[in-house]
């Protein structure tokens, strides 16, 4: 049984460690807020966006104020789903300091699930041996059967 918990556990996180390691490969060592480039830089840095689509981001952002997210930005023709996904690695909305205070609070978001899921794993490979039992603490209900402890509750 400790067994296949540990592999559904590794199952399940591996996705995210490659994702992540996948990310961190391709994406930049900063972030372009897309609410101050203008047309020439996004154009350099986004991969997927010409000089047509950036007009399009910066006429976007004249007409209807800064970006309060970077979802909005599929309200720009041309811009899609998967356009967007492949820019998320590259852009950020706001100031460099929300940028690594997010960042803080996601790594220890991710520090806790860690922690969490050492506890799993530990506690899914804990073997319940005669020696670890005779260590728990005594309840009075140890000894008693399930129609004893249904009779006296």
């Amino acid at each position: 049984m400790r067994y296949v918990i540990f592999a559904l556990v590794l199952f399940l996180l591996l996705p995210f460690e490659t994702l992540s390691a996948a990310k961190q490969d391709n994406a930049p060592s900063q972030l372009l807020d897309i609410n101050t480039a203008n047309a020439a830089l996004l154009a350099d840095t986004l991969p997927g966006i010409g000089p047509a689509k950036a007009a399009l981001i910066v006429q976007w952002r004249e007409q209807n104020g800064k970006f309060k997210h970077v979802d909005q930005l599929q309200e720009v023709k041309g811009i899609g789903p998967k356009t967007l996904d492949k820019l998320r690695a590259y852009i950020r909305v706001g100031s460099e300091a929300e940028a690594r205070k997010m960042q803080m609070q996601l790594d220890q978001q991710e520090d806790k699930v860690r922690a969490d899921v050492r506890r799993v794993i530990n506690a899914a490979t804990f073997a319940a041996t005669p020696e670890s039992i005779e260590a728990l603490p005594r309840k009075a209900w140890y000894g008693k059967s399930v129609l004893e402890i249904l009779r006296t509750h």
